[in-house]
């Protein structure tokens, strides 16, 4: 998982939820 090594669980976590938060 690059885009978590860069951005951190963090902004992953954000993304997963604003895509599947409709």
């Amino acid at each position: 998982m690059r885009i978590g090594e860069i951005m951190g669980a963090d902004g992953v976590r954000r993304q997963v939820k604003g895509s599947f938060d409709v």
